[in-house]
């Protein structure tokens, strides 16, 4: 509690005294001027203080983009995030394949057709994922 609050009772609170305490409180205060300038110098400091630090983290970043060129050195994580976004988009339309091959056939041949296509598609990608994860290490095909 505030140096000077009204305590609290068996009953709890007595919350028109602690409301009139408040109001006398605030009207005695004195304010001041230089504490609150202070209080936003400092605000401002810290604030100068982080967009130097984020400036400086921008700078050294750059910088290291720079020297992975200058060497001729590519980001694994940035490689390994290519091929995974390329096979998942190439998978989806070899997946796309089985409905416009079956769409050329008869009606009644039309879904025989389809999974059998799909069927071995889905056995050529397998094989294909458990080759990429023993030569290249791709995690996802």
């Amino acid at each position: 509690m505030a140096k000077g609050a009204p305590k609290k009772t068996t009953k709890g609170y007595n919350v028109t005294a602690i409301q009139q305490w408040r109001l006398s409180n605030l009207k005695t205060q004195p304010k001041d001027e230089s504490e609150f300038s202070i209080r936003m110098a400092m605000a401002r400091l810290r604030k100068e203080e982080a967009l130097a630090e984020e400036a400086e983290w921008k700078a050294k970043k750059i910088e290291l983009e720079l020297r992975k060129q200058a060497a001729n050195l590519v980001d694994l994580d940035a490689v390994d995030q290519f091929f995974t976004q390329l096979i998942a988009g190439g998978r989806r339309q070899l997946l796309r394949i089985p409905e416009e091959i079956a769409a050329g056939f008869p009606e009644d041949q039309r879904v025989e057709v389809r999974d059998l296509i799909a069927k071995h598609l889905e056995m050529w990608l397998r094989s294909m994922n458990a080759k990429s994860k023993n030569l290249a290490g791709i995690r996802e095909l």
